[in-house]
C-alpha cells in the first residue's frame, strides 16, 4: 500500500511539467486549435501556447506534440458557482503568451500576429482578437515573426534589405 501511495504521488506532482502552470480545469469550455510559427519556422516540439484572461489567469495551456500544430486546447471559463477566479467570462478578450523551448523566451500577443484559421469540423474562424465563449470551436493562427525577416522565410538575408528600403522608399 505505502509504494502505491509513492507511486501516485509521484505521477501526480510530474503530471504537468511544462514551462506556464496548469490552468484549473471547470465545466466552461472553449477550445482553440491551429497553426504556430515561432521566427519565421514551424513551432517545435516542446514549445508552448498559453491562453490567458485579463486578470492574468491561465486558463488554457497546450504544449506543441506535432511541429507547427497546436489544440485542441481547452481554454477554461470561470465557474460562478466558486469564490475563486479559475478562468475567462464571456466575451473577454484572451491573451496569448508563446514559449520557445529552444531558446527559453516567452512571446506575448503584443509581439505576435493573429489571423482567423480555416473552418475545421466544427471549429469556425476565431475573433481577433481572440475573445472567450463558453462552447466555441475557433481555429487560429499564432505567428510570432522574426523581425526584419520582410519576405517571411525564417531568415534574415539581404532580399529583406531590399524589400524593406522599397517599402521605406514609397
Amino acid at each position: 500500500m505505502r509504494s502505491f501511495i509513492l507511486y501516485f504521488f509521484i505521477l501526480a506532482s510530474s503530471a504537468w511539467a511544462g514551462h506556464f502552470p496548469q490552468p484549473v480545469s471547470t465545466p466552461y469550455i472553449c477550445d482553440f486549435l491551429g497553426t504556430l510559427s515561432i521566427n519565421g519556422l514551424p513551432a517545435k516540439i516542446g514549445d508552448e501556447v498559453a491562453f490567458v484572461d485579463s486578470d492574468g489567469v491561465y486558463c488554457g495551456v497546450y504544449s506543441i506534440k506535432k511541429a507547427g500544430i497546436y489544440g485542441f486546447v481547452h481554454v477554461y471559463g470561470d465557474d460562478p458557482t466558486t469564490q475563486i477566479d479559475e478562468g475567462a467570462r464571456s466575451g473577454e478578450e484572451i491573451k496569448i503568451i508563446i514559449w520557445d523551448s529552444q531558446l527559453k523566451k516567452e512571446y506575448h500577443s503584443d509581439t505576435v500576429i493573429f489571423s482567423p484559421g480555416q473552418l475545421v469540423g466544427n471549429a469556425v474562424p476565431s475573433y481577433i482578437p481572440p475573445k472567450w465563449i463558453t462552447e466555441k470551436v475557433f481555429s487560429l493562427n499564432i505567428e510570432k515573426p522574426l523581425k526584419g525577416d520582410m519576405n517571411k522565410n525564417g531568415k534574415i538575408e539581404l532580399l529583406d534589405i531590399i524589400l524593406l528600403l522599397q517599402i521605406i522608399s514609397k
